[in-house]
């Protein structure tokens, strides 16, 4: 009996030795970092990671610096460096994951933009494919974001109670960052309550073929600079109050019959492969119903949520834009065009009207004009069509921009290591950093008055005193907008920013700087306050129809882009009708909604 007890008892030793090792008790996954004696992060071997961005049906990289000191920078402190980023390839999400599993091809990291994450981060994690980022990591390995991220933003961003993904990007707003302040909420703030369109700009030159007493790009910068302040109201000078309004500017502009050289010159182009430019932007703009889109909306008459594609307000614009297709108003190769193509034929000013926020960021464009001795620039086109029945203007909960997950083609003892290269770029230094460059690399030097500025004059023109400015992107250090190929910040501006922090007033031609709307404006609304509505919120990732519809979106979408081929209006109206059927044969769409109402009609109690 005694050597039987014996035996248990080294047994049950042994049981427990194991536990320590494995299970609730299981070691750290060790990478090559390690952390210093005074608590600090030290990083271990190079990591090249590829980044795979699923906002839209492609990626465009910014520019490549022929010296990017921003980026050397974060490279020499994480030992990190992004040597790729892709998108889409001109399809959608979803098919772009099933290509990444078929092949066992998945980047390091997954990052979404437009307010996405938890509804993507959950088909990754039924393909086990994604780490999860709990708390005492967080914690431990990016405390900057952990302590900057709202206890509130955590607990949206989970899916099924776990956190997959990081969430940055964040607006100018006090719900977020409460220290803000006063000037930086004056500054960067958000827009007004409005039901003005702003996504759209036109060349200057051909509206003023159309309209003499517009404003060209340079008129409105110089009353910018003359009156110190966002002129806003006064950009809004195109009479455009119906959607009438707007079909004839758009004819009008074809009738000019302009050419760039041999080429002709179209009303408007299309982005991308998907359906946001038609129908959440330039049809959301042309019949009324800005600050909704096409896949989920709010509806403000009856406070549910619904689907826009199977009512009439989106039935409408697209009838409306497949009519001036085939007038050629519309190029008809846009239809096919990658983000690339679209954005060669603006720069060739083949374009009238285009969304510049689909292509780069819009002075980028107005910059590469001037860059290549062209004679015009494009301007924001706004337009006040009056909101149609139930898509009034909303006040929606504040979200985060973008998010960002780590994939399990990193070893798990590398994550750290990931995440301390995430956690520097929620730092004050990075911010610095990027706006500055690096103090050994010289870029700036501080006066005796507090001021900073670059000691490359072109760069103080550039960045800080907004004048109009040849130099190219390439030769900006990576500063700002070019700090590689993929980078985070956590808040969508600074107060590193050159002018701000030179408190100097530089508005640019911008709806969210020098062409902000006053709050004394009479375009200003009171907005109704509505829950989030947009379908692939965090609210809503853990339904199971949502997961689905979310995961089949080229199904239901592709039919849906398609309509506009239509060679006739019955023509037309049967290929919608089709669309519609086959969206419901993918997903219950009715079930869905249902689903959704009921957690919105929760949230906004």
């Amino acid at each position: 009996m005694k050597n039987y007890r014996k035996i248990l008892s080294a047994m049950l030793a042994a049981v427990l030795a194991l536990s320590a090792l494995s299970g609730c008790g299981k070691q750290e996954a060790k990478g090559t970092w390690s952390i210093d004696e005074n608590g600090n992060f030290v990083p271990g071997e190079k990591m090249d990671i590829s980044v795979w961005v699923t906002q839209g049906s492609d990626y465009v990289p910014p520019a490549t610096a022929k010296e990017n000191v921003v980026e050397n920078w974060l490279v020499e402190k994480t030992n990190v460096q992004v040597t790729n980023a892709f998108g889409n390839g001109g399809g959608q999400w979803e098919a772009m994951l099933a290509r990444l599993i078929a092949s066992d091809s998945f980047p390091e990291l997954v990052a979404c933009g437009g307010g996405q994450g938890p509804a993507h981060f959950a088909k990754i994690a039924d393909a086990d494919m994604i780490w999860e980022l709990t708390p005492d990591m967080l914690k431990k390995y990016a405390p900057n974001i952990w302590e900057k991220v709202p206890e509130y933003m955590w607990e949206r961003i989970k899916v099924d109670g776990k956190i997959y993904g990081i969430p940055y990007n964040f607006p100018v707003d006090r719900d977020v960052n409460p220290e803000l302040s006063d000037e930086m909420i004056e500054t960067f703030g958000a827009a007004v309550p409005t039901n003005v369109g702003t996504y759209l700009w036109v060349r200057d030159d051909i509206l003023k073929m159309l309209y003499p007493d517009a404003m060209s790009y340079d008129e409105i910068q110089k009353l910018i600079d003359e009156k110190g302040r966002p002129v806003g109201d006064e950009v809004y000078d195109v009479p455009i109050e119906t959607t009438e309004d707007f079909v004839k500017l758009m004819r009008d502009i074809k009738n000019l019959n302009l050419k760039v050289g041999n080429k002709d010159v179209y009303a408007f182009g299309y982005a991308g492969s998907d359906c946001w430019v038609p129908y959440a932007q330039l049809g959301a703009q042309m019949a009324g119903y800005v600050g909704h889109h096409y896949i989920s909306s709010w509806n403000t008459k009856t406070n549910e949520m619904e689907l826009p594609l199977l009512g009439d307000v989106v039935k409408e614009a697209a009838l409306i834009q497949n009519q001036l297709l085939r007038e050629n108003v519309i190029d008809q190769d846009s239809l096919i065009h990658s983000n690339a193509q679209c954005k060669e034929k603006v720069m060739n000013g083949q374009y009238a009207i285009a969304v510049l926020s689909a292509l780069d960021h819009p002075p980028f464009i107005n910059q590469a004009l001037e860059s290549a001795g062209k004679d015009f620039r494009y301007r924001p086109l706004y337009t006040k069509v009056a909101s149609q029945e139930g898509y009034g203007v909303v006040k929606q909960p504040v979200n985060w921009g973008s998010t960002v997950g780590i994939l399990k083609t990193v070893k798990e003892g590398d994550i750290p290591q990931l995440l301390n290269w995430m956690d520097v770029q929620f730092t004050d230094e990075w911010e610095e950093i990027r706006y500055w460059g690096p103090e050994s690399a010289g870029l700036y030097e501080d006066k005796e008055d507090g001021t900073r500025y670059f000691v490359n004059e072109e760069l103080t023109k550039k960045f800080i005193t907004g004048e109009s400015t040849s130099i190219d992107d390439s030769e900006c250090y990576g500063l700002q907008y070019n700090c590689g190929p993929f980078f985070l910040q956590y808040q969508q501006q600074s107060e590193w920013n050159p002018s701000f922090y030179n408190k100097i007033t530089a508005y640019s031609v911008l709806p969210e700087s020098g062409c902000k709307i006053s709050p004394s404006s009479d375009l200003v609304v009171e907005p109704t306050v509505a829950p989030p509505m947009d379908i692939w919120a965090a609210e809503y990732a853990d339904i199971e129809t949502v997961q689905e519809f979310w995961a089949s979106r080229s199904k239901w979408e592709d039919p849906f882009r398609l309509v506009l081929t239509a060679t006739s209006d019955a023509e037309f109206d049967e290929k919608w009708n089709a669309a519609v059927e086959n969206m419901k044969s993918v997903v219950d769409t009715e079930k869905m909604m249902d689903e959704v109402t009921a957690v919105a009609k929760e949230l906004i109690k």
